[in-house]
């Protein structure tokens, strides 16, 4: 498994909440007027992904039901997410596609039902892949980036890192763009970084908090845009 600085973490995590809120001040307060805030946008995505990857492939999270927990925490603040994700009007026929927290959870379960590995919750995890990719946001090619991510966190060879990259490289058919691949290199940082004892100052951890920061950001900008509009 390869090893991030704890401290390494927060501050990645840090960072893509901090490019998910401006993203999402451009979209719903100036309709994408500004393209770089955009591009910048999309390693929001595949960052949380490869964060959510690595906390779930520590050793004993199957064990001590971080998994169970996890899903529990992105099911409950993804439907507290929904009436202010559907008022914002980038949905179609009322709810598609589900929100990321939804995404999330679809890729939580698939790597729950993967780490059992009986044959039915392997069928189980083959289910929840096919239904569960085609009705959330970045679909199929945002729970690979997922599963590759985790793939690579538990065996970083060549060939699961060529996936990672594959995967990452797939979201050009989400975003029309490779910006999301800029993702790799900071994860090539924040690993070079760990092996040589490089740390940042320390930052505040917080793990709810960007649970509950979903909903109450989206919920806040909607609102101003109506306002404003």
């Amino acid at each position: 498994m390869i090893k991030i600085n704890d401290n390494l973490l927060e501050w990645l995590k840090w960072f893509a909440l901090v490019l998910m809120t401006a993203d999402h001040i451009n979209k719903y307060i100036y309709q994408e007027k500004y393209e770089f805030v955009f591009y910048a946008g999309r390693l929001v995505m595949p960052l949380f992904a490869f964060i959510l990857a690595y906390n779930l492939s520590r050793p004993g999270a199957l064990v001590n039901g971080a998994y169970q927990r996890t899903m529990k925490r992105l099911a409950f603040f993804g439907l507290i997410a929904t009436p202010a994700y559907i008022a914002s009007g980038y949905v179609q026929d009322y709810w598609f596609p589900l929100n990321i927290m939804f995404l999330l959870l679809v890729c939580v379960a698939i790597a729950y039902c993967l780490a059992i590995g009986d044959p039915l919750h392997l069928f189980a995890a083959l289910m929840i892949f096919v239904i569960g990719g085609a009705i959330t946001e970045f679909w199929y090619f945002g729970v690979a980036v997922f599963l590759t991510s985790k793939r690579y966190v538990t065996d970083p060879n060549d060939k699961n890192f060529f996936w990672l990259l594959m995967a990452v490289s797939s979201l050009y058919i989400v975003n029309g763009n490779f910006w999301a691949a800029g993702v790799i290199a900071l994860i090539m940082l924040a690993i070079v970084f760990s092996q040589n004892n490089i740390n940042l100052p320390n930052i505040t951890r917080c793990r709810k908090l960007f649970y509950v920061y979903y909903p109450a950001h989206i919920t806040l900008l909607v609102f101003v845009s109506f306002f404003l509009n």
